[in-house]
């Protein structure tokens, strides 16, 4: 009798998952979750604090400071207006390799959102970059005539359910502010040529997200009055690593343009290139 052959997983695309207190399935559609005032979000002493926490249980954790970016020289010239602290925690491989994996495969699989409502233009349109879904307690079906995207109930996803209980337990180091948490999902599917420009999340004042699949880049950059200002930072992000932004890098203020604001980018060169 032969030997069944061995099917190889195929890897070709990256999956974020963005845990907040709200998220939506693309920018102007139903809102999922509630933002919380400023003020709510994650401060550095409390990414601090957990990752001094979770290097006691042998975690790989990477605390970067973005404020290091911008020389005082440019400080002294354009003021300090809205630069206040900010940050961004690493932890390596928080979701262990065999079940990150098993959310990749699993998740891959999954009806992903490839459309969504153009609020400007009126119209259904098709996304290129990225395929999206949602995750709460409630399913729902896309409805994109009406702005809705497809919603994933937690009791679906066990295992995305087990890391967002993961996430929560992190809230005895924080004041619970990783708990109640949806999730936005967004599914790079070449991650070479696809990915997300600069931004800023203005829909939510927490984010917590995990990385599984192909790896791929992180950006960071400071903007004052339309320009881009100080260093590029950069980090890769692998299958399993988790990252926490402090309020300030979440960037839900990034259209002020008399302030200091960070924005950030992933993905291919063509959406992380600051051309300003």
């Amino acid at each position: 009798m032969a030997e069944a052959k061995q099917i190889d997983r195929v890897v070709d695309s990256t999956i974020t998952f963005t845990f907040g207190d709200a998220g939506e399935n693309h920018a102007g559609m139903q809102m999922i979750g509630e933002k919380l005032s400023a003020g709510q979000g994650f401060t550095t002493d409390n990414l601090q604090k957990i990752k001094e926490n979770l290097e006691v249980y042998g975690r790989e954790c990477e605390l970067y400071r973005l404020n290091e970016l911008v020389d005082e020289e440019c400080l002294d010239e354009l003021g300090r207006d809205g630069f206040v602290d900010a940050s961004v925690l690493v932890v390596r491989s928080f979701v262990p390799e065999t079940i990150a994996d098993q959310l990749y495969d699993n998740h891959k699989k999954l009806g992903w959102d490839t459309k969504y409502k153009c609020n400007r233009r009126k119209k259904v349109l098709n996304k290129h970059a990225r395929s999206n879904l949602v995750y709460s307690d409630t399913a729902q079906e896309a409805d994109y005539e009406n702005a809705k995207g497809t919603i994933i109930p937690w009791s679906q996803v066990p295992i995305l359910s087990h890391m967002r209980l993961a996430i929560a337990g992190m809230g005895q180091w924080c004041d619970n502010k990783s708990t109640n948490l949806i999730c936005e999902g967004n599914n790079y599917h070449t991650p070479k040529k696809t990915g997300i420009g600069w931004h800023g999340d203005t829909e939510r004042t927490k984010v917590i997200a995990i990385r599984v699949g192909k790896s791929m880049s992180l950006c960071y950059k400071w903007w004052k009055k339309n320009k881009s200002r100080g260093k590029l930072f950069s980090i890769e992000l692998n299958n399993g690593d988790l990252y926490i932004m402090s309020e300030k890098s979440v960037g839900n203020d990034w259209k002020r343009s008399s302030i200091w604001t960070l924005r950030h980018s992933a993905g291919a060169e063509k959406y992380t290139k600051v051309t300003k």
